[in-house]
């Protein structure tokens, strides 16, 4: 039971529904940065991230930048999260 409720699974989750919830509230810049920071815990957040800023702020007249960002940054964070843990446990 404590493992589910570890300092760094509440961090996780703390993030990523602040990543979610931060297009709606804050300017682009801050959500951005946010969805960044969320996926050194979680990757796929920041793709979500930039879908929403996508959709909120530039709609559908361009070309979706901020999704294409979110994808790229999520391989980033997800290639650095297999070379850590290949790290540690070597």
């Amino acid at each position: 039971m404590s493992h589910f409720f570890s300092p760094l699974r509440i961090l996780t989750i703390v993030l990523s529904i602040l990543a979610l919830l931060a297009p709606f509230f804050f300017p682009w810049q801050f959500a951005l940065g946010v969805g960044i920071l969320a996926a050194a815990f979680f990757p796929p957040i920041v793709i979500l991230t930039g879908t929403f800023i996508d959709v909120l702020y530039f709609g559908t007249k361009t070309f979706p930048y901020f999704t294409l960002l979110g994808i790229i940054f999520s391989l980033i964070s997800y290639f650095v999260h297999q070379f850590i843990k290949t790290r540690i446990i070597s």
